[in-house]
């Protein structure tokens, strides 16, 4: 009975961090705000030093969001470290965490290698799945302390199941918002160049001249 009891309230503990993660970047209505704002959510609730999300592009994981972090490119060595974790992550489509316990079947080389390069004693990566397949990476680095046990990872788990459709579906949005802007710019460039509405081109120029 003691057992089934821990067990319950280990259990509404898993639910109920995953729950006030869920909340606190729910309200977010663009994916750079809601991304940005997981990763630090998840970075004070689960003692991270940096927690960062990554979404496939193509063949290749892009650091999209870094806990704390405004500015950052890809040509840093801490992101093209990152980035190689998290692919690492998705190819095999399992978490990783290093070091690696001792019952570990996975490949933990860049897990291995981005803690090396950059003091954190503790990396976990989780894939992120949207129905079934794994779109996105996050990853978490601990400087010291203790080790991520089984219910925090359980715990993650579940917080990036409720988090994850959301997420996608708002990078997607933003994606294609932005290609319709990329588009819509050149077409107008193209509009502007190109050999109809002379005469509106001539006026503008004639404003521009006389300034």
């Amino acid at each position: 009975m003691r057992l089934l009891l821990q067990k319950r309230q280990t259990d509404l503990g898993r639910l109920r961090a995953a729950m006030e993660t869920l909340a606190a970047v729910n309200v977010q209505d663009r994916f750079a705000g809601m991304a940005m704002s997981l990763a630090n959510e998840v970075a004070a609730r689960w003692q991270c030093e940096r927690v960062s999300i990554g979404f496939l592009k193509g063949r290749y994981v892009h650091v999209r969001a870094m806990s704390h972090t405004e500015k950052f490119t890809r040509k840093m060595k801490l992101v093209q470290d990152i980035e190689a974790a998290m692919e690492e992550c998705l190819d095999q489509d399992v978490e990783i965490l290093h070091p690696p316990p001792p019952q570990a079947t996975y490949v933990g080389r860049a897990a291995g290698e981005l803690a090396g390069h950059h003091g954190a004693a503790m990396v976990l990566s989780l894939p992120l799945r949207r129905a079934g397949e794994a779109i996105a990476v996050l990853t978490l680095e601990r400087p010291g302390g203790e080790v991520f046990t089984v219910e925090e990872v359980e715990s993650l788990r579940l917080a990036a199941d409720l988090c994850t459709p959301r997420l996608a579906n708002l990078e997607t949005h933003d994606r294609w918002f932005g290609a319709r802007m990329a588009a819509a710019g050149r077409k107008g460039a193209a509009a502007v160049v190109g050999p109809k509405h002379t005469w509106i081109k001539l006026g503008v120029i004639a404003a521009c001249a006389a300034l």
